[in-house]
């Protein structure tokens, strides 16, 4: 796709027999094809997510700066979410795709040969805004 090379992207592959990375789904709304992408480029990564796919309607919704050891997308359907990570007071209302994002991390630091952590969590558009549904991080 052109907007990913206008970018520079390089698409991060966590499995080598299996493509990741670049999913499609309902993301925005139910009923629409969007596509969630997974961008690398020297300095960082970003998730871009291309809304209908038209990359004139391209947000990025989550980056990291590069130093991290892994990170992958995956589409979560809206009945595959737990109901306790729902707000109680009902203001989710689950009728498309959400994201699932996890991130490891290696880094070197004092008192720590070699250190590690993790982020997981999902991401949900609703409202008009992305925001997260589920967080977790592992150190």
């Amino acid at each position: 796709m052109h907007a990913l090379q206008t970018r520079g992207c390089q698409i991060p592959q966590i499995q080598r027999r299996k493509r990741n990375n670049v999913i499609q789904g309902s993301f925005l709304k139910s009923g629409q094809t969007d596509w969630a992408v997974l961008c690398t480029t020297k300095k960082l990564t970003e998730l871009l997510v291309f809304e209908n796919g038209s990359a004139d309607q391209v947000v990025v919704i989550a980056s990291f700066s590069n130093g991290f050891t892994a990170w992958s997308i995956s589409r979560m359907s809206a009945h595959d979410f737990p109901q306790e990570w729902l707000p109680k007071d009902g203001s989710l209302r689950l009728d498309h795709d959400g994201i699932s994002s996890f991130a490891e991390f290696g880094y070197r630091e004092d008192g720590c040969l070699y250190c590690y952590s993790a982020e997981g969590k999902v991401l949900y558009f609703n409202q008009g805004r992305w925001s997260e549904v589920s967080r977790v991080i592992v150190n």
